[in-house]
């Protein structure tokens, strides 16, 4: 998963984490890390190997093993989802990648992901019924051609709906409730050049299709129910936002980091919120596959 972050925001421990990683790897000897253990997946439609875990700032995955079609399977979570959890706050965070089709020149891909953040503790009338939740569900499709050794051209979709819904039990009906949100669908494309086995130029750009947020409501009342649904768009950005980023991928045994400007809209990471303000922005991930 890609992190990209505008400079000011940058926490100064991830900064302290990603030079501290670098200069220690800096002295393993760079392995034949792609060659071994398969494509890039992030961005593209690969998935990791079987019995594959990868461990990133921002994502744990396995890849799973067995019947052929679980050996293309990848399963994932977030860790910073269920900090609430600990906090006593029910959360969780899974996904899932499976390579539907792959051949010598063309690899096919699916994927979703769910986030819930259960907030009804926080409700002074839990104890009536009353509910509220927060969750995030990006789902996506992706397609790689691979142009011989060196070259690959990967691109893809990503739906993402964001939401906060509550409901409640009290009042003059027998349940109210209600809902806000965001939807979004954007078109992402990347061309991967591996220079060697270790190092990968990166070229790749994303164009927002489209942007909504509404505003739905719902009351039931004696086994009736009825809703309203406005939907509008609060950023006016249409299908005129993008972005282009250029990007280094490099490889040290187990472990890789990808280095990479971006300029175009600002998107903010998980939700694919994008807001009318464009800038440049630092492209920044770093994990390992074992």
């Amino acid at each position: 998963m890609r992190l990209s972050v505008t400079g000011p925001r940058l926490a100064p421990s991830l900064l302290v984490t990603s030079c501290l990683a670098s200069l220690a790897l800096a002295a393993l000897p760079a392995g034949e890390a792609h060659a071994e253990r398969g494509e890039i997946t992030e961005q593209t439609p690969y998935t990791l190997q079987p019995r594959e875990v990868r461990v990133g700032l921002t994502d744990v995955s396995l890849g799973l093993f067995g019947h052929p079609l679980l050996r293309r399977t990848e399963i994932g979570t977030r860790p910073i989802a269920w900090i609430p959890s600990l906090l006593g706050v029910p959360s969780y965070d899974v996904r899932a990648k499976v390579e539907l089709w792959r051949d010598a020149d063309l690899s096919l891909a699916v994927g979703v992901e769910h986030m819930r953040v259960d907030l009804s503790a926080f409700l002074k009338d839990e104890e009536n019924g009353s509910k509220a939740t927060f969750s995030i569900t990006p789902i996506e499709g992706w397609a790689g051609i691979r142009l011989g050794e060196r070259l690959r051209l990967n691109g893809g979709g990503i739906f993402t709906v964001v939401s906060f819904d509550g409901e409640t039990m009290r009042g003059p009906l027998d349940k109210l409730g209600g809902a806000v949100g965001t939807s979004n669908l954007q078109v992402r494309g990347n061309l991967d050049f591996k220079v060697s086995p270790a190092i990968h130029l990166i070229a790749g750009g994303q164009w927002i299709v489209a942007q909504k947020q509404y505003v739905e409501a719902m009351g039931e009342e004696g086994g009736g129910t009825g809703t309203s649904k406005v939907e509008y768009d609060l950023m006016g950005l249409g299908d005129k936002a993008w972005s282009a980023s250029g990007e280094l991928h490099v490889t040290w045994a187990h472990t890789n980091l990808r280095l990479g400007l971006e300029y175009g809209y600002y998107s903010v990471p998980l939700v694919n919120f994008v807001v009318p303000v464009k800038g440049y922005m630092p492209v920044l991930d770093l994990y390992w596959r074992i």
